[in-house]
């Protein structure tokens, strides 16, 4: 007898709603996975089932399940992604639904407010000051360290950041006269 038709039987014993045997059908699930059509879809593994499904429920033919991702918190999102399947007993097809929802799973940065650290790195600059986040490539062109201003965090929150700032800084110094100098990474000229 196949997993799937393993599965076939279990959920034939149940009543349509939410399955309580959770244990029982994961297993089943997990080990008839690579049966179904499309249970690939979305970067899913048979490994990733077990103890991760979620508000699974049996509605004859389909049993459908939600289920915890965590792709973009690999690259430092505090957001993981909830997949909704059905699993479709009759047609042997585990169908990735278009209704994924995020989930924060981490602790957000805080938001950053960049107009003080614009104006104080605009006085430093309009005053040619000398300070370890300026390098001075001459008396009318400066580059900003801008690793020293805003931290690093997760990457698009950086870069949102650090975007921000620059925009901020540029318009705040183009009054006197300075301007980004283009192809230059950070760097001002007046």
């Amino acid at each position: 007898m196949s997993k799937l038709q393993e599965l076939r039987n279990f959920l034939s014993k149940l009543a349509p709603g939410p399955v309580v045997d959770i244990d029982g059908a994961e297993r089943l699930l997990y080990e008839s996975w690579n049966e179904l059509d499309g249970s690939g879809d979305g970067g899913m593994r048979p490994r990733k089932l077990p103890n991760r499904t979620e508000s699974m429920a049996w509605n004859p033919p389909l049993l459908e399940f939600q289920i915890e991702r965590h792709g973009a918190t690999v690259n430092g999102s505090v957001y993981a992604g909830v997949q909704t399947w059905w699993v479709d007993t009759q047609n042997a097809e585990a169908i990735l639904t278009d209704s994924e929802k995020k989930r924060l799973v981490g602790e957000r940065a805080k938001p950053l407010n960049v107009e003080p650290i614009v104006r104080e790195i605009a006085e430093l600059i309009l005053k040619h000051q000398h300070d370890s986040r300026l390098k001075w490539l001459s008396p009318t062109s400066v580059r900003i360290d801008i690793s020293k201003l805003i931290s690093t965090t997760s990457a698009q929150t950086t870069s949102a950041r650090r975007r921000r700032f620059k925009k901020a800084l540029e318009k705040r110094l183009s009054i006197s006269g300075w301007h980004k100098v283009p192809g230059k990474l950070n760097t001002f000229s007046l």
